[in-house]
């Protein structure tokens, strides 16, 4: 009998010990039993205790929750630059996770820096974090001379979390040394836990109420454009649209957009995609179509938003029960037309989607839509992923479509994806083995897809390695292999592609990576060429003014449009830093040349004909910000591709736009683009060559949010 009332004590005192009762008051509470101290290290994994203490205080009201942070500062301690919301961090910084949902396996993630920069977002259940998610959290950052004091302020009516009262949360506080690049955890969480890491978060308890707020917003906006080129200005109804915000619950969120407008958008990187099998790829960088896009479970196989160019209408909904998240959105494209010719039609898309997610079984239905008049594609995606042994994962996906437009054959097609997966995952190891079978038939209007009638298998494997107690920070390598069966309802052909990764990451800034890969691919005549490529680079982050990155690399490959492999060398390279204070600034780039005349003979078909490709050309992007202050932001931007073509030797673009926050979530912004091509190379009286303009905007945009 005493045994069994010693270990009840035991375990409510390994409860009490263990969880929070978050105190409810509207001043400050500072005590010993809403306190979270002891910050272990979580990168590197060595679990060290924090060398100069963080401790952090939870209180909350009807409308808010309260974090006090105070950390004891370091020598190197890092105030770092002022920077436009979620734009990036390049200092000292805590940050809090709230789990309001653990089930769920989501965690709303906030930053406090020294300088006062906002940066918040959602963890997802891939450790992904959206960034495209904005709260109306805020802070005061005192800093004094060896204490860095912050007091958060959460407004919780925005939150999802079930309403049952008490509230059972978890939270994950984290300490980040600049400098020297760790991170520190209270309690242990680390992104490599997977799912578990939401698990791992230390149990806070709310007793009170909270006060949901309705959370409906407006935000009209006005755009007024002026073609520098054709000297033409625009007024007309499509420069006045409106998104609407609306919260009906703690766990459900529409959004509205009426003819979205992206002006203030950058223009899209250069990229080298001149031996490409398949049109270019384009990232999203659309508001709309990146917030909460990780609710729906899709990929850009399947849905592939830079599909829609310009849509007159677009709706979404996300929401959750319990360990059930749902999505639904819609768009109507605009239609575009050349005089007679429809450049873009106006097709309606539509994702539908339910994911059950627990922590050992993943469920997946995804129903995907692209119709208009005489035309339908529709798109069932579903999967399953079930941990069945522990790290051991067996991954299941089934996508089936059906096609029919009245416009081509009118017949209706019918495809089918398949994969198999099983992934095993001990300690730093990660193992897999897959296999795919693609249909002939199937049709993916709504994605970027390119593939079919095809079946593939493969394998592949990775270590990572934890810190050593030396200079070593990480390192790690990974081997694959992969075999594919193409043309299989014609004449059946075999590719192959392996290839191998290591890097190593030393303290506190700077690392070395290698890979190498070869395979074989089959040209248009039915022959079989190989390839190879090798890649060597390292990184270097020393200096707040100047990192950089730098990778050589050598191969040869098949050209597409010569039917044939050359070799191939060139180099990239990265550089980033500060300037001076509110100064920051970022390049990127590539220099490729190939072993292969610029006009070569090729025979297609029995007709000879002479084929006029760039044999060296250059890549540049490059980004300037300048912030005044937290509410004012300078951006602009260059890309540049020296690749000659049909006369044209060279093509640039460029734009800046200043966005100013006048109120919270109310903008002006005032910007410019250009796009220009060199049609005259460099000569003594044109040192730089002749360029000439192919588009050039300025516009003007305002948008208020009420």
């Amino acid at each position: 009998m005493k045994r069994v009332v010693v270990l009840i004590l035991a375990l409510f005192t390994a409860i009490y010990i263990y969880a929070i009762e978050i105190p409810y008051s509207k001043v400050p509470v500072k005590t010993a039993d809403n306190r979270i101290s002891d910050y272990v290290r979580v990168d590197p994994k060595d679990k060290l205790l924090e060398a100069t203490p963080t401790n952090t205080w939870l209180w909350y009201d009807e409308d808010n929750l309260y974090a006090l942070f105070e950390s004891e500062m370091t020598p190197d301690f890092m105030i770092g630059n002022y920077n436009s919301r979620d734009y990036g961090y390049d200092c000292d910084f805590v940050r809090i996770q709230l789990i309001t949902i653990p089930e769920a396996f989501f965690a709303y993630y906030y930053i406090a820096m020294p300088n006062g920069s906002l940066y918040d977002g959602v963890r997802n259940s891939n450790m992904g974090v959206d960034n495209q998610w904005n709260s109306s959290y805020s802070y005061e950052s005192d800093i004094g001379d060896s204490i860095w004091t912050v007091l958060m302020t959460i407004p919780l009516g925005e939150l999802r979390f079930q309403q049952k009262c008490p509230y059972q949360w978890k939270v994950i506080c984290t300490r980040y040394y600049g400098k020297e690049k760790d991170f520190y955890s209270a309690p242990y969480a680390d992104t490599e836990q997977r799912l578990d890491y939401f698990a791992a978060g230390k149990d806070i308890t709310l007793t009170h109420k909270v006060k949901k707020s309705l959370d409906l917003q407006f935000k009209p906006y006005y755009v007024k454009s002026y073609d520098l080129v054709n000297k033409t200005q625009s007024y007309d109804p499509e420069n006045v649209g409106m998104d609407i915000a609306f919260n009906p619950g703690s766990r459900t969120r529409i959004k509205v957009s009426m003819n979205p407008d992206y002006s203030d958008v950058p223009m899209d990187n250069a990229s080298d995609v001149y031996n490409s099998k398949y049109p270019q790829y384009f990232n999203e960088n659309r508001f709309f179509f990146t917030e909460d896009i990780d609710a729906l479970g899709v990929n850009s196989e399947i849905f592939y938003s830079r599909n829609i160019v310009q849509p007159q209408l677009a709706f979404k909904l996300t929401g959750n029960n319990k360990a059930v998240n749902y999505g639904i959105l819609g768009a109507i494209d605009k239609e575009i037309k050349d005089e007679d010719y429809i450049i873009n039609s106006n097709d309606y898309y539509q994702v539908l989607s339910v994911i059950p997610n627990w922590r050992r079984l993943y469920l997946r239905g995804t129903l995907i839509s692209r119709t208009n008049d005489g035309y339908y594609n529709h798109v069932f995606d579903s999967g399953i992923k079930w941990e069945f042994l522990k790290d051991l994962w067996i991954r299941s996906y089934t996508t089936l479509s059906i096609q029919k437009n009245d416009s081509e054959t009118g017949e209706e097609l019918q495809g089918a994806l398949e994969s198999l997966n099983l992934k095993y995952r001990p300690n730093n190891w990660d193992l897999e083995i897959y296999y795919t079978r693609i249909t002939k038939d199937i049709k993916l209007d709504a994605g970027y897809f390119w593939e079919g009638d095809m079946e593939k298998a493969g394998c592949n494997f990775e270590y990572s390695g934890d810190a050593t107690e030396n200079y070593v920070k990480s390192y790690g390598y990974s081997a694959w292999a992969e075999a594919t069966n193409r043309s299989l309802s014609a004449d059946p052909y075999r590719e192959y592609a392996m290839g191998t990764y290591s890097w190593i990451r030393f303290r506190p800034d700077y690392s070395f990576n290698c890979n190498v890969s070869s395979g074989s691919e089959r040209g248009y005549d039915c022959r079989d060429f190989g390839y190879y490529s090798a890649n060597m680079g390292m990184t270097l982050n020393k200096w707040d003014a100047l990192g950089g990155s730098l990778s050589l690399s050598v191969g040869k490959g098949l050209i597409y449009q010569l039917n044939d492999t050359y070799n191939r060398w060139g180099y990239n390279y990265n550089l980033w830093g500060n300037l001076v204070k509110r100064v920051n600034y970022s390049f990127w780039g590539s220099t490729t040349h190939y072993a292969y005349e610029k006009e070569t003979l090729v025979t297609q078909n029995g007709q000879t004909q002479t084929v006029i490709l760039d044999n060296a050309y250059n890549i540049l992007n490059g980004s300037l910000s300048v912030n005044p202050n937290i509410r004012l932001r300078i951006s602009n931007g260059v890309n540049m591709t020296t690749y000659a073509s049909a006369g044209v030797f060279a093509n640039i673009g460029f734009y800046s736009n200043l966005r100013y926050e006048f109120k919270p979530e109310c903008f002006f912004n005032l910007g410019y683009k250009t796009r220009q091509f060199q049609d005259e190379q460099a000569s003594y009286d044109y040192p730089l060559g002749h360029y000439s303009r192919s588009s050039a905007s300025a516009y003007l945009k305002l948008s208020y949010t009420m």
